[in-house]
C-alpha cells in the first residue's frame, strides 16, 4: 500500500507540537501506527523525499527528523491544529547588529512558513534597504510610496493598509524615504513606542507579526524593539559573530529593561554555517556557552548551513519554505521557531483530541 506522506507529515507535526520534541521513530512512531520500526522509518523517509520532514545532522552528532511549515500547515488543514484564540498576537523582531547575516532571508522563511500553515501574518520591513519587501513584492512594478511604509505613523497617522504577497503574507514595505525615521521617530508623539502603539490597535487582526529591523543601533531600531514582544538573532558562524555577540544581547537587554520586556528573548540563529571541517562546529559550541552563561538569553537554534545556490536562487525564485528537502537545514530552523513561538505565545493554540 503506497505511503500518504501528506498524511505522516501532519501526524508528526501534530506529536511534535504536543510534545514539544520530534517522536522517536524506534519508539513513539512505531507504537503509534502498530508498526515495526522499520517500517515507520520507511514512512518517515517517503515524507522527507516530498518535503514535509527534514533530516538534520550537526557534525558528527546522530542525525535526526523534525516536521516542516509543509506538515505544520497539512495538520493544521485536518484541523488537527488550531490557533490560539485567548492570547497576545505574537511580535517578532528579527534584529542583528550587522548585515549580510541572514536576517532578511529568516524573516521572509518565518513568514511565508506560518502564512503556508493558515495563519494569518503580517510583516513590517523597516530597513531602508526594502530587501524583504522586495523579495515578497516583486510582482509590484512599480516605487513603493512613502505613506504605504511606516513612515506616516511617526507623523501621528494610523497604520497604512497593507501590501499583499503572492507568497502569503501582508506586508508593510519599506522604501528609501525610512531614511527620515531617526529624525522622525524623535520628534514623534510616543517617541519609540508609535509603532508599538500603532500595531496593538491591528494585532487582533493578525496571527503572527515579523518585523525586519535594520541593522545597528539607534532610535529606529529601538521602535521596532519596542514594538515586538519576541525577539530572534541571526548571527554569522564566524568569529566575528562569536565576538559581536556579546555586545548584541547587552543591547537586548538594555532595550528589555529599559521598556519594562519579559521572556521576550527567543534566541540566536547561526547563519553561513559549514558542516565540512572542525572550525564551524567549535564556533557553534562557543556560541552555545555565550549563551549558557548569559541567564535569560534563549536558546541557540540549529545552524543554517551555507549554500549560496540555494540561497541565491531563493532571491530570483522566492521562498525557501516548502521547496525540497534539500533545503532541510532551513525548514529545521524555522520550524524550531515556529514551534518556539508557540510554546511562549501560544501562537497555534494546541492539538485538538478526539
Amino acid at each position: 500500500m503506497p505511503v500518504d506522506y501528506e498524511e505522516v507529515g501532519a501526524e508528526l507535526a501534530r506529536m511534535f507540537v504536543e510534545g514539544g520534541s520530534f517522536p522517536t521513530i524506534n519508539g513513539q512512531l512505531a507504537q503509534h501506527w502498530g508498526i515495526r520500526p522499520p517500517a515507520a522509518l520507511f514512512r518517515v523517509k517517503q515524507a522527507v523525499k516530498h518535503g514535509y520532514v527534514a533530516y538534520y545532522q550537526n557534525g558528527g552528532e546522530k542525525g535526526h527528523y523534525h516536521p516542516t511549515a509543509k506538515a505544520l500547515a497539512a495538520a493544521t488543514k485536518r484541523g488537527w491544529i488550531r490557533l490560539g484564540a485567548d492570547r497576545p498576537t505574537p511580535i517578532v523582531a528579527v534584529y542583528s547588529e550587522a548585515g549580510g547575516v541572514g536576517k532578511s532571508t529568516l524573516a521572509r522563511e518565518i513568514a511565508v512558513a506560518a502564512a503556508r500553515a493558515g495563519l494569518r501574518v503580517l510583516v513590517v520591513d523597516t530597513d531602508t534597504q526594502g530587501t524583504l519587501s522586495g523579495w515578497l513584492l516583486g510582482e509590484i512594478e512599480r516605487e513603493i510610496e512613502d505613506d504605504e511604509t511606516i513612515l506616516p505613523i511617526f507623523k501621528g497617522k494610523p497604520l497604512p493598509e497593507p501590501l499583499v504577497s503572492n507568497y502569503g503574507p501582508y506586508v508593510i514595505p519599506a522604501n528609501r524615504g525610512l531614511g527620515e525615521l531617526e529624525r522622525l521617530v524623535r520628534t514623534a508623539l510616543g517617541g519609540t513606542a508609535a509603532l508599538k502603539m500603532a500595531l496593538q490597535k491591528q494585532a487582533d487582526e493578525y496571527d503572527l507579526i515579523v518585523i525586519d529591523t535594520r541593522g545597528g543601533e539607534g532610535a529606529a531600531v529601538n521602535a521596532a524593539l519596542t514594538a515586538s514582544n519576541l525577539l530572534l538573532v541571526p548571527v554569522q558562524t564566524s568569529l566575528k559573530g562569536l565576538q559581536g555577540l556579546p555586545m548584541v544581547l547587552e543591547y537586548v537587554e538594555q532595550q528589555a529593561a529599559l521598556h519594562d520586556l519579559e521572556d521576550t528573548f527567543l534566541g540566536v540563529v547561526p547563519f553561513m554555517y559549514r558542516p565540512r571541517g572542525t572550525a564551524d562546529a567549535s564556533i557553534y559550541e562557543a556560541l552555545k556557552a555565550v549563551l549558557t552563561e548569559e541567564e535569560g538569553s534563549g536558546r541557540l537554534f540549529s545552524p543554517v548551513h551555507m549554500r549560496p545556490g540555494v540561497f541565491r536562487n531563493a532571491e530570483l525564485n522566492g521562498p525557501l519554505s516548502f521547496e525540497g528537502p534539500t533545503e532541510g537545514d532551513l525548514h529545521f530552523t524555522v520550524a524550531q521557531i515556529l514551534t518556539e513561538v508557540a510554546q511562549r505565545r501560544n501562537l497555534l493554540g494546541g492539538v485538538l483530541r478526539g
